[in-house]
C-alpha cells in the first residue's frame, strides 16, 4: 500500500496546486487588472524558471518540494500584490501613474527584501538542523525564495514600467486603483 499511498498523495497535490494557481491567476486579474495580468506572467516565469532549476540541480521534486515551490508562489503573488497596494496608495495621493508606480516600486521594494530575507534565514535554519525531508523543503524553499524575488520584483517592476512609460493604458483603473480619478476629483 505503501507506492499507491505516495503516487495518490502526490497526485492530489498537483491537483491542489493547479487549482490553486488558477484561482489565484483569476484573483490577480479581478483584484488588479493588467497588474494582475502581469503578475500572472511573472507568476509563469517564476514556476518555469523554478522547475528549470531544480532539474538542473539535483533538486528531487517530492512533495515537500511541492509544497515549497506552491509557497514560493504565494510569496512572489504577495511581493505583486505590495507593490500593487503601494501604488494605489500613490494614485490615491494624488500623483500621476507613471509616478505613482516609480514611488510605488521604490515604497515596496524595502518590505519585499525585508520579508524574503526572513523567509530566507529560515529555510536556512531548517536546512542546518533539519533532516531529510525538512532539508529538501529547506533548498527547494530557498530556490523558490531567490526566483520569486527575481520575477516578482524585476520581471513585474519592469514590465509595469514598460506598459507605463509607453502609455499602453493610461487609465489608473486598469492596474487595481479603482476610483482613483473620482478620489481625486472629490477632494
Amino acid at each position: 500500500m505503501g507506492p499507491q499511498l505516495g503516487a495518490v498523495s502526490l497526485r492530489a497535490t498537483m491537483v491542489a496546486g493547479l487549482v490553486a494557481v488558477a484561482l489565484i491567476f483569476l484573483f490577480m486579474i479581478v483584484m488588479y487588472r493588467m497588474a494582475g495580468l502581469i503578475a500572472d506572467i511573472a507568476l509563469v516565469a517564476y514556476a518555469y524558471v523554478t522547475l528549470l532549476v531544480f532539474a538542473a540541480f539535483p533538486i528531487t521534486l517530492t512533495l515537500s518540494g511541492l509544497a515549497a515551490l506552491v509557497l514560493g508562489m504565494g510569496i512572489a503573488v504577495d511581493a505583486n500584490i505590495i507593490t500593487y497596494e503601494r501604488i494605489m496608495e500613490e494614485v490615491r495621493s494624488g500623483r500621476s501613474l507613471q509616478s505613482a508606480v516609480i514611488a510605488g516600486c521604490k515604497r515596496a521594494f524595502r518590505t519585499i527584501i525585508d520579508s524574503n530575507t526572513t523567509t530566507f534565514i529560515a529555510a536556512g535554519v531548517m536546512f542546518w538542523i533539519g533532516q531529510g525531508d525538512v532539508r529538501g523543503f529547506a533548498v527547494a524553499l530557498m530556490v523558490s525564495v531567490i526566483v520569486s524575488l527575481l520575477t516578482a520584483v524585476f520581471l513585474s517592476r519592469t514590465m509595469l514600467m514598460y506598459f507605463t512609460q509607453a502609455n499602453i493604458v493610461r487609465s489608473s483603473s486598469w492596474y487595481g486603483a479603482y476610483g482613483a480619478e473620482k478620489e481625486r476629483v472629490l477632494k
